[in-house]
């Protein structure tokens, strides 16, 4: 029987963006990657120094999104957005023009957009390169950082 080594998890990154809720990341089963894994898409993120030696620690990233592994291949694995969120569209008094309506919400699945500039609550910015670490949590849960050495 193939043993896997699960540290090479550790290492994994996007590799593309497919659609506005799927994307490829790198290393597959041979990586010891599965379905139904969850991993967190994390930003490019600064140094950690030491302010009284100078070395540097690790780098603190920030995490994206949550996504969830859905098919795997030896090399790489697909894996897409699941979480949604309730948000208000309109009426109520909080957006200040349709005050006598009841507010309206919508249910919106968190969605990707390629490019590391993009400014939107109701997308999340993705690039291919992004380190992605797996997750172990609850899907509710995601971490907002990560310290990688």
């Amino acid at each position: 029987m193939e043993q896997h080594d699960q540290s090479g998890t550790d290492d994994l990154y996007v590799v593309r963006v497919l659609n506005e809720r799927e994307l490829a990341i790198s290393g597959g089963s041979a990586a010891g990657v599965y379905e139904h894994q969850l991993y967190s898409v994390l930003a490019p993120g600064e140094k950690l120094e030491d302010p009284k030696t100078g070395e540097v620690l690790g780098e603190l990233l920030t995490a994206k999104a949550l996504v969830k592994v859905y098919e795997v291949s030896e090399k790489f694995a697909l894996a897409r957005t699941f979480r949604s969120k309730r948000v208000k569209v309109s009426g109520g008094l909080a957006l200040g023009v349709d005050l006598f309506n009841p507010p309206k919400y919508e249910t919106r699945t968190e969605t990707l957009v390629r490019g590391a500039s993009y400014d939107s609550s109701s997308k999340i910015a993705v690039e291919p390169g992004d380190p992605v670490k797996r997750w172990d949590g609850p899907e509710d849960e995601a971490p907002s950082t990560s310290v990688l050495s």
